[in-house]
């Protein structure tokens, strides 16, 4: 059974095209994985464009990092999206195992917040996922963000590669 993030609580259950295998049933009604929603985001900004374009590809060659301090916080967004995309993707890594990098990257760049306002306050994501009466909908989650701002007196250095580092080091070794 995958896991629902607190933001997830009060879904609409009128998008079916948004719902991928990983969603989870309650009581008739299915749920949508939290990283169906920030994949739905990257869609709609166009994140595989923005990460297929040839700066962004030789700079990854050389293994600069263009989505730094300096980038605005949506191209460190799109950036990060596509980085987990491309390296949980070809292990076929789970929606559970994805969301946790993406936690994990958040709160190593202290962009998590940035983030997810990014996300939640998107009008496409809210009237496609959440129904009109739902914490998100209503409150744009600002409780949430001020009880995550607290993270921010923390330094982090969590693992991205959590799930897939076991089969990095298998192909390391041949």
């Amino acid at each position: 059974m995958g896991s629902i993030v607190p933001f997830m609580g009060c879904m609409s259950s009128k998008n079916t095209s948004a719902k991928s295998s990983s969603s989870l049933s309650s009581g008739g009604k299915s749920m949508v994985h939290a990283w169906d929603i920030i994949l739905k985001f990257y869609s709609l900004k166009m994140g595989h464009e923005y990460n297929a374009a040839p700066a962004r590809k030789l700079s990854q060659s050389f293994g600069l990092d263009l989505s730094g301090s300096s980038s605005g916080n949506k191209q460190s967004l799109l950036a990060t999206i596509g980085q987990i995309i491309g390296s949980h993707s070809q292990y076929k890594r789970s929606s559970d195992a994805k969301f946790k990098a993406f936690i994990c990257s958040g709160l190593n760049k202290q962009k998590l917040i940035h983030w997810l306002r990014l996300i939640l306050r998107n009008q496409t994501i809210l009237e496609t996922f959440y129904s009109p009466w739902s914490y998100v909908s209503k409150t744009g989650f600002d409780d949430g963000f001020k009880t995550l701002e607290r993270l921010n007196m923390f330094v982090f250095d969590l693992q991205v590669d959590v799930a897939i580092k076991q089969f990095q080091n298998m192909n390391e070794a041949f």
